[in-house]
């Protein structure tokens, strides 16, 4: 019998045994956005090495753009980075200028570096980067037609010149924006300045909300992939779990999904869609086969009213499908008339779901409408549906970033508590007026300080005088996932679910 609470967990946070790790994960806070510090012109072992050590003390990821005949003579540097979860890149052979070279020699010095980091033993990303950014559309036509991308930069602070550390430091910070894609150099004669400033930019932005990632096979900034720990003996990670994996392989790729295949002996099932709309159909059809007497609805177009229904649905045993603002999917229509619900709740407002929407699925069943003028607002009318008497347990979790409240979605399920949301600084009044309704014993804040303030908790307690404040929180939003999961209480079998953040 699979226990009734179904876990919701990151990409790579497991269960029962099995434990993974991030490669220099960013901090819980990124509500500022993600940026990717990338490095040009290694590997050399002292200078490679030296932004190795800072990266490690910095605990962030970057992407390191490598010079092929460097690869081939020291092969071991490439394969330390991508240990360390690093990302290793394309910088051409011999760092050439490839606006002077014909379009077969470019092709020939991209592949000749793409072999020599494979041969190192590492997986290259089929990014490349002109040698000093120097290219045309004929050269970007060349690399794209050899199968690889060609990677530029919002911002490079000229680190390779003998500037000190904190000019290249202010430099970046400066010029921090969501999806910053920072050129630096641990290949130059100023590696030490360079260790040094990655440690300060590092410090200062994420005070300020950044998050640290690596490129993707677009060159894209995106979050680490975290590192796939061996499993224990096969079948004993996690004997009888069933693992269900949310979202297509451009999400999720196939190889993750092969790992965990190794880690249970339980059934793995990939629901997916070909968007966010069919995905959600493709997971009320596979759990309520039978239909269901509710249904819930909320916008496709922005997190907050997802997640703070999400366990009030799951309470009571009923979908959660998404919807466009002006719009009711095909999809999501046609999964309403498998489900055959007799009421419908809309949550969010005219502005999150309009009353055109609310008229179409009039038409599928009775509608009701829970929604306040803001997130916060909204997710108190929920709590308040949910709980009119009130609830022993209440979930604080941020409504800016939206990884905490999904990962802690299990928690709420298992104590019977609301999910409520929060700025980082401050409650709500919304909020606040909720809370001393529910008048809860124990309130469970999601994520650390970085997402959820010290006044926050020290809001609530002089809200609710007496209470037990407990924080759910790991030092990565990975950790915070981990830590969720056992925070959940759940004994015999169960389902993990894994999604992409």
């Amino acid at each position: 019998m699979v226990k009734r609470v179904l876990l919701l967990v990151a990409v790579i946070a497991l269960l029962q045994g099995i434990t993974a790790g991030t490669p220099a994960a960013a901090n819980d806070d990124c509500s500022s956005g993600w940026i990717a510090l990338t490095y040009d012109d290694g590997p050399i072992p002292k200078r490679t090495g030296a932004v190795m050590a800072a990266l490690e003390k910095a605990d962030i990821p970057a992407t390191f753009f490598t010079i092929g005949n460097l690869v081939d003579r020291y092969p071991e540097w490439v394969r330390k980075e991508a240990a360390k979860g690093h990302v290793v890149a394309n910088h051409t052979y011999w760092h050439e200028y490839l606006v002077f070279s014909s379009n077969s020699s470019i092709v020939k010095t991209i592949n000749h570096t793409d072999a020599a980091i494979r041969a190192a033993g590492v997986d290259a990303a089929r990014l490349v980067r002109p040698p000093g950014g120097n290219t045309n559309a004929r050269v970007r036509s060349a690399i794209e037609g050899a199968g690889f991308v060609q990677v530029m930069w919002t911002w490079g602070p000229l680190d390779y010149r003998p500037i000190s550390a904190s000019t290249i430091a202010r430099g970046v910070i400066n010029h921090a924006r969501d999806g910053a894609v920072i050129v630096l150099h641990d290949g130059s004669g100023n590696y030490r300045n360079t260790a040094a400033a990655t440690i300060e930019i590092a410090r200062t932005l994420k005070s300020k909300g950044y998050c640290f990632g690596v490129l993707d096979e677009r060159g894209r900034v995106r979050p680490p992939e975290p590192e796939f720990p061996s499993c224990l003996n096969d079948g004993q990670a996690a004997p009888g779990t069933d693992i269900f994996v949310i979202g297509g392989t451009a999400v999720i790729s196939d190889d993750v999904q092969e790992y965990f295949g190794e880690c249970t002996s339980g059934n793995i099932t990939r629901l997916a869609g070909h968007d966010r709309y069919a995905t959600a159909a493709a997971l009320a059809d596979q759990f309520y086969p039978d239909g269901s007497d509710i249904a819930y609805i909320a916008t496709g177009q922005n997190f907050p009213d997802a997640l703070s229904v999400g366990p009030s649905a799951a309470r009571v045993n009923a979908p959660l499908l998404l919807t466009g603002a002006t719009n009711l999917p095909a999809v999501t229509r046609s999964a309403l008339e498998e489900l055959a619900p007799s009421q419908i709740v809309i949550v969010g407002g005219t502005a999150a779901i309009s009353e055109g929407v609310a008229s179409e699925l009039e038409g599928i069943a009775p509608v009701t409408r829970l929604a306040g003028p803001d997130r916060y607002a909204t997710a108190a009318e929920v709590s308040s549906a949910s709980y009119p008497d009130g609830a022993d347990v209440a979930v604080i979790a941020s409504g800016v970033g939206f990884f905490d409240a999904l990962v802690t979605g299990s928690v709420a399920v298992n104590n019977e508590a609301p999910m409520l949301l929060t700025t980082k600084a401050g409650l709500p009044p919304a909020t606040a007026a909720e809370l001393a309704r529910l008048t809860p014993s124990k309130v469970l804040i999601a994520g650390g300080t970085a997402v959820i303030s010290a006044e926050v908790e020290a809001e609530i307690t002089a809200l609710l005088p007496g209470v037990t404040i407990e924080r759910i929180a790991g030092s990565s939003r990975y950790g915070t996932a981990i830590a969720a999961a056992k925070a959940s209480n759940l004994d015999g079998p169960h389902r993990v679910f894994f999604f992409t953040e």
